[in-house]
């Protein structure tokens, strides 16, 4: 049966040399000629193949350094991120627990959460009296604070029921937008002082 597939591929002659390094098989090397084989060809074949299986048998082991340095690396930084996480919740835990107000309380959080999460941040209480109120805003540049409470006390009166704040309330969900562009924005918030915010590149909320 052999004799015949290699006859179906005009093969007369050639072998098939295991390549072995470190007294392990890594591979196999096919080799078959048109004509017969001599007894140096037979010899320049091995000489290749075990040339062949210490380049395979490198790349192999480098490869296996490779992956395992990357899934170190990725362990690493998932172990910083939830050391991370676990931090903030700790101080958001023991800034509210301190706080004797409301108000105060949630100015710590927004306090907190910038710049760990984002660029800026608000905080709106929903008063069953008053509706809703912006009590605490914060910005990674303190001098632009001013203008995240500018755009807050616009927010409200310009909502619409597509926009996030409407949408987060009425369904009870996290509204997250991972990357929006310029149109996404003005669709959500018609607002101008929002392209302003958007210089500070904030590209999460």
């Amino acid at each position: 049966m052999a004799r015949e597939r290699l006859n179906l591929l005009d093969a007369q002659a050639g072998g098939v040399l295991q390549l072995v390094a470190r007294g392990q098989a890594v591979g196999v090397l096919w080799v078959y000629s048109e004509a017969p084989w001599t007894a140096q060809q037979f010899g320049i074949a091995k000489d290749v193949a075990a040339r062949a299986a210490l380049l395979l048998d490198n790349s192999l082991a480098y490869a296996r350094a490779c992956a395992a340095s990357a899934d170190a690396e990725v362990a690493r930084a998932e172990a910083d991120a939830s050391r991370q996480r676990l931090a903030l919740l700790v101080e958001v835990s023991e800034a509210l627990a301190s706080a004797r107000e409301a108000d105060d309380a949630m100015a710590r959080l927004a306090r907190l959460v910038v710049p760990r999460l984002g660029d800026w941040s608000l905080v709106t209480i929903v008063d069953d009296e008053r509706g809703l109120r912006d009590v605490a805003v914060a910005h990674r540049d303190p001098s632009r604070t001013t203008e995240v409470a500018s755009y807050a006390d616009r927010r409200v009166l310009m909502m619409t029921p597509d926009t996030p704040l409407a949408v987060a309330l009425r369904t009870g969900e996290p509204y997250v937008v991972a990357e929006a562009d310029e149109t996404d924005i003005r669709a959500q918030q018609p607002d101008p002082h929002m392209a302003r915010l958007r210089k500070a590149s904030t590209r999460t909320g």
